[in-house]
């Protein structure tokens, strides 16, 4: 006995699916599980929305992600610190407009270099 049906509406972006009762009866997570029940099957829908939101939430806490959190962490405090650093006033350039620019392109200069740093970093020289 299989499941009755499942499908993907990608106009909508929607999974659909529907299961026998008698294959979710033993289920020992039955209680967890987010199907509504109907008088003869199980059924279930999401969107791909939802399917790639859960699949993200999935990977938090593997040491994948927090390796990328630590750089994630390091990046969000460079324009931060920068702008503590070089306080407007004391910036090489006049008016409203052109110490924001010269401190995003401080930003960005950083940016690089830290990603060439890393790049350095991963490949290793043949020389």
């Amino acid at each position: 006995m299989n499941q009755l049906f499942s499908i993907y509406d990608s106009e909508k972006e929607i999974y659909t699916a529907k299961f026998y009762k008698e294959q979710c009866r033993h289920c020992p997570l039955l209680d967890q599980c987010q199907v509504k029940k109907q008088k003869k099957a199980y059924h279930i829908s999401f969107s791909e929305n939802k399917r790639r939101t859960d699949q993200t939430r999935s990977k938090i806490g593997t040491e994948r992600h927090q390796e990328l959190s630590n750089y994630r962490a390091g990046v969000e405090g460079v324009p931060s610190v920068l702008k503590r650093v070089y306080q407007l006033e004391h910036l090489p350039v006049r008016g409203r407009v052109r110490p924001k620019i010269w401190i995003y392109a401080s930003i960005i200069a950083q940016n690089f270099k830290r990603c060439r740093k890393y790049i350095k970093m991963m490949v290793p020289t043949t020389i």
